[in-house]
């Protein structure tokens, strides 16, 4: 048997967990995860080639059955952060680009840009946005709005040297292939005193301890990567650049898909309902409405608590150039 290298700091891997699947979107096949002995990176293995990618999203992210309809009706506005710290939603990387006016007009690129909200909310804050997305459906999205998106792999950064003011990705680096030389290329299309605003899921979370293979962000096989604290330091200087910032958030959102999902009789091969937006109303979905109810009122501040002792679901890191 071939010996797993970690992709951050080339030391030893050794399986974590093994028989996984696809609890979200029916793709067939079981996976393993293999973790980093030295920094604690874990990797899923068999990877989907890089040149698949595209259309593994295209045919099973749920964003094939979005509507410009449904787009047209959510509510578009930067949320306070009294609300973002509520809700556990500051991990959404384009909230920390500051406020300013129009006369200072910046370029951001938000790579992995989904549905293009987080494009719309960045031309709110006067910015000038640009989107890369692998995902076929976003095109026809994309043109509707009249942004900026490339339809492409996320390496694909066909962009001058120092282009951008800020570089956000929102739960994109697990989607990697290589970490290192991707930031390395982020990095070049960064201006010297830019900034790389990253939200990327906590391998050692809380939840993940809580729930083993049930967790949620195992994701597989779309994430390719597991992210713990030592692996994102690691990266950064491997990548050439520093972390100025580096804290967890947990979103109430993800908690709510975390029980439910663990109460779902989930089936290789079957999509989840509630994943596309399907309602299915069974027995275990009506436990999970009961207890969700009594849970909400104490949540916010036992997850938050999670979140100041470093244990939140997901890493919101801030990384700036070496100079």
């Amino acid at each position: 048997m071939v010996p797993v290298v970690c992709k951050i700091c080339a030391s030893r891997a050794t399986l974590y967990l093994d028989d996984l699947f696809d609890d979200r979107h029916g793709y067939r096949g079981r996976f393993q995860i293999y973790r980093c002995t030295r920094c604690g990176f874990g990797q899923t293995s068999p990877e989907i080639p890089q040149d698949q990618i595209a259309d593994l999203y295209t045919h099973y992210y749920p964003r094939k059955n979005l509507s410009i309809e449904e787009l047209n009706v959510r509510p578009l506005r930067m949320r306070s952060s009294f609300v973002r710290w509520c809700q556990g939603v500051n991990n959404t990387a384009h909230y920390h680009i500051p406020k300013r006016g129009r006369d200072t007009r910046r370029r951001v690129l938000d790579i992995g840009c989904g549905d293009c909200t987080s494009l719309r909310e960045i031309e709110l804050l006067g910015c000038e946005a640009h989107g890369i997305e692998p995902d076929g459906n976003v095109h026809g999205i994309a043109k509707t709005f009249n942004l900026k998106v490339h339809i492409g792999a996320l390496s694909e950064l066909p962009f001058p040297d120092n282009f951008f003011d800020y570089i956000t990705m929102s739960q994109v680096l697990e989607h990697i292939h290589q970490p290192v030389m991707f930031l390395h290329s982020v990095m070049r299309v960064l201006k010297n005193d830019g900034q790389l605003i990253i939200g990327v899921p906590n391998i050692d979370s809380r939840l993940r301890r809580l729930y083993g293979k049930q967790w949620l962000n195992w994701h597989v096989p779309y994430h390719l990567g597991h992210f713990s604290r030592t692996s994102l330091y690691r990266l950064a200087e491997r990548s050439g650049c520093k972390i100025v910032k580096l804290r967890t958030c947990t979103p109430n959102l993800w908690v709510d898909l975390q029980c439910r999902l663990a109460a779902y009789p989930v089936e290789e091969g079957k999509p989840v309902p509630f994943f596309h937006g399907v309602p299915e109303p069974n027995r275990e979905h009506v436990v999970w409405a009961r207890w969700k109810h009594r849970f909400r009122a104490l949540r916010i501040p036992f997850l938050r608590l999670v979140d100041a002792c470093r244990f939140g679901e997901s890493f919101l890191v801030i990384f700036k150039k070496r100079t």
